[in-house]
């Protein structure tokens, strides 16, 4: 099945600017742009601008992400943010090494090539126990998970065949914002080495 969402901002149009600090706390890389987000049966779009900040601490296997959203308009903002990852880890053809695990909920396929959403997540976890790699993701505030497996086609011999290149998963969260106000959450994603 395939389903289709257009884009409501103009985020993925232009650069963003970028700001890097180091310290002993580890290293921070700020990228901010205002753009503009379309709204259904709306004049106009609204100026909204967004932050999204990466901090790496020095000697962890630790990613903190923070996304901050600033309604700059005049009117209400009520859409979707969607954080998009697409990760590789070897999990192709249903390969029972690879895996999605999301805390609180039963997966009908929980293999890494699967296709699915799944409600109200706040922690899951991504690996594969073959290569020993285990990502684990916590979310300050519960989101919608999409997870489906990226995929090319190409022409052989035997006729055209499909060739998994990793799984894209994409949380989803609603946003509603008055003129002037903000919204942040906050992903940390950890290196667990295989947990067996």
């Amino acid at each position: 099945t395939q389903v289709r969402y257009e884009e409501q901002g103009t985020f993925v149009e232009l650069p963003y600017e970028a700001a890097i600090k180091q310290d002993a706390s580890g290293i921070t890389v700020t990228l901010a742009r205002t753009g503009q987000v379309k709204r259904a049966g709306a004049l106009g779009p609204l100026p909204v601008h967004l932050e999204k900040t990466l901090f790496v601490p020095p000697g962890e296997e630790k990613l903190t992400v923070r996304y901050t959203i600033h309604n700059k308009g005049q009117s209400r903002l009520q859409t979707r943010f969607a954080s998009e990852w697409n990760i590789h880890l070897l999990g192709g053809g249903g390969n029972d090494q690879a895996y999605y695990r999301i805390e609180g909920h039963k997966l009908e396929n929980d293999r890494f090539d699967s296709t699915g959403e799944v409600p109200q997540v706040e922690h899951f976890h991504i690996g594969n126990h073959w290569i020993q790699q285990d990502i684990g993701f916590s979310l300050d505030e519960a989101a919608t998970l999409w997870r489906f497996s990226i995929e090319t086609v190409t022409g052989s011999e035997a006729g055209f065949e499909r060739n998994h290149q990793g799984s894209c998963l994409t949380l989803l969260w609603p946003i509603l914002l008055e003129a002037n106000q903000r919204w942040s959450v906050t992903i940390t994603c950890t290196g667990n080495g295989h947990r067996g």
